[in-house]
């Protein structure tokens, strides 16, 4: 799979679309994504250990791949060519799985104290 296999995606498959920007944005820290708290807290972590330098690469990087996820995500829905979307077939199984992954990532974005509730002994 490469870049222009993304193109137009959207359009053939809206659901799959939808799931894989919820992804990205995860992954890249956006609120209110669950991949934010977790690069907010390693961050926040490595400047209370007084690693400055530490977080200053890591936010950087962190910002040079978002632009790399905002590029499939423009891809995705806003060019007018034609990928591989059609040739898309996802199992109702591995469906299933995606939508409950993306509905986890927006909950513990949204609401991240359920998270810690949960893992509160662990966490300790």
């Amino acid at each position: 799979v490469n870049l222009d296999d993304y193109k137009g995606l959207a359009k053939k498959n809206p659901s799959l679309a939808v799931l894989l920007t919820i992804f990205l944005f995860s992954l890249g820290g956006i609120p209110p994504f669950a991949g934010f708290w977790g690069k907010y807290y390693l961050f926040y972590a490595a400047i209370k250990s007084e690693l400055i330098w530490l977080s200053v690469i890591a936010i950087l990087l962190s910002v040079i791949s978002i632009y790399y996820y905002l590029k499939i995500i423009v891809y995705m829905w806003f060019s007018n060519e034609e990928g591989i979307g059609d040739e898309i077939a996802v199992p109702s199984f591995a469906s299933i799985a995606l939508y409950i992954s993306a509905g986890l990532t927006l909950l513990f974005g949204l609401f991240p104290s359920l998270f810690f509730l949960m893992f509160k002994t662990v966490l300790k």
